[in-house]
């Protein structure tokens, strides 16, 4: 499995993008496990398993650490 580090950002807006989501139970989105993992930037948890190629506009709170961490860009 390849694993990237996602990019920590500032607490979004409301109105900003990207949304966010903020899961109960990990990953908060597996399109397909086992092929790329992505991790919190601040603690390295795992947050997502997706497909090589997707890069989603929103970003992820992780339940860990509280902090918000986007995909990176293409």
């Amino acid at each position: 499995m390849y694993e990237e580090s996602m990019t920590v950002i500032s607490d979004p807006d409301g109105d900003e993008r990207p949304p966010y989501l903020s899961p109960e139970t990990l990953p908060a989105v597996s399109t397909t496990p086992n092929e790329t993992a992505y991790t919190c930037g601040e603690c390295g948890t795992q947050l997502a398993e997706l497909a090589e190629g997707l890069h989603p506009e929103f970003a992820i709170v992780c339940p860990d650490c509280e902090s918000f961490n986007a995909f990176p860009s293409a």
